[in-house]
């Protein structure tokens, strides 16, 4: 990293993510560059910093080839090719940046993925223009990112363009009309406007129905928020049955793990998965950690990180669900020896 120096620029270099005027100058190399550097705007050390340890760090061949012009103009033909290319690696960088944001998220991360989640609207736009429906997957994105990280108000404004998009085009999917909703109901819950909240998830949970059904694991996350915003009111029950719909769609959603194939999950899916089901297991822990409730969380969890390659915490979970469901079902029971059945192949993976 170093200052930028006005004195050698005609004009003054932007911020990749915010447009505003950078200070500091981030300087890379990379083969896809054929040695040359690649250098990087940013307006502040601190911005600098997340953006290139949170996500861009992983990616330095594809910027180095969006971003550093050819050495040779090439045919028509070639300078086609290249410009599809370009738009193709552009596509693909936003996807993985708005994954990198929804991790970071899901980890309590939010300083990491707001200038991950910023770099995917940047190239999202480029791709397809301010305003276009294509883009508001990472809007999206990145107000998540905003409300984690205490920045409301811009929060508010990238929604509000997110929501315009959507308003002006009737084509927009119902999947992505419940994952503006979600957004807004996250919004609306860190701010303190409960009722308004659950109205906005609510019609998430709709048009997550109408899209994929209400218990595919896309509709999971409407189920949690709505959880998180109950327990906020102090309404036990309404958190705890929503708990109980996270478990229960994750369980049969892992439920093939045992000797089947279960569908892949990105990185960002398995994190949030994670958040979602100790967030659970807390809530239930807190109204009596012995029940079968607790056991199915704790069960569950260890399946999802037991997915994920995290052996060790996976083992501690079933063990513990083992224990629950002897004491309060019995060894015999169904459910008590599935779970020991699960519990053996996760303690044989983890001798191996």
């Amino acid at each position: 990293l170093s200052k930028v120096n006005a004195l050698q620029h005609r004009d003054a270099p932007l911020c990749e993510l915010t447009g505003r005027r950078a200070s500091v100058a981030l300087a890379v190399t990379s083969n896809a560059a054929d040695g040359r550097p690649l250098t990087l705007y940013f307006e502040d050390h601190d911005t600098a910093t997340n953006a290139w340890t949170g996500s861009l760090c992983r990616y330095v061949d594809q910027l180095a080839f969006i971003m550093v012009p050819a050495k040779s103009v090439g045919s028509a033909v070639e300078r086609e090719e290249r410009t599809r290319a370009v738009r193709e690696c552009k596509a693909s960088l936003s996807a993985l940046c708005a994954d990198d944001a929804m991790q970071h998220l899901a980890e309590g991360s939010p300083l990491l993925a707001v200038p991950a989640a910023q770099f995917a609207v940047k190239l999202a736009d480029a791709i397809h223009g301010e305003g276009s429906l294509e883009a508001v997957p990472a809007r999206l994105c990145l107000s998540d990112a905003y409300v984690a990280a205490k920045y409301p108000q811009l929060a508010e404004d990238t929604l509000t363009a997110a929501n315009w998009a959507l308003l002006a085009r009737a084509r927009a999917s119902n999947a992505l009309r419940s994952r503006l909703r979600r957004s807004f109901g996250k919004l609306y819950a860190s701010q303190g406007r409960y009722e308004e909240a659950l109205r906005q998830l609510a019609d998430d949970i709709y048009h997550c129905s109408l899209e994929e059904g209400p218990e595919h694991l896309s509709a999971v996350g409407g189920y949690f928020e709505l959880a998180n915003v109950f327990s906020l009111l102090k309404r036990g029950d309404a958190a705890g049955a929503l708990d109980d719909k996270v478990v229960d769609c994750w369980n049969k959603y892992l439920l093939p793990g045992m000797g089947r194939s279960v569908p892949a999950l990105s990185a960002s899916q398995a994190a949030q998965g994670v958040e979602m089901l100790r967030a659970a297991l807390k809530r239930r822990e807190a109204t009596g950690g012995t029940h079968v409730g607790a056991g199915e969380a704790h069960y569950v969890l260890a399946l999802l990180l037991q997915h994920c390659g995290d052996r060790k915490p996976a083992k501690g979970h079933v063990r513990t669900a083992c224990q629950i469901y002897e004491s309060t079902l019995g060894a015999n029971h169904p459910r008590t020896v599935e779970v020991q059945e699960a519990r053996t192949r996760i303690e044989e993976s983890c001798q191996a």
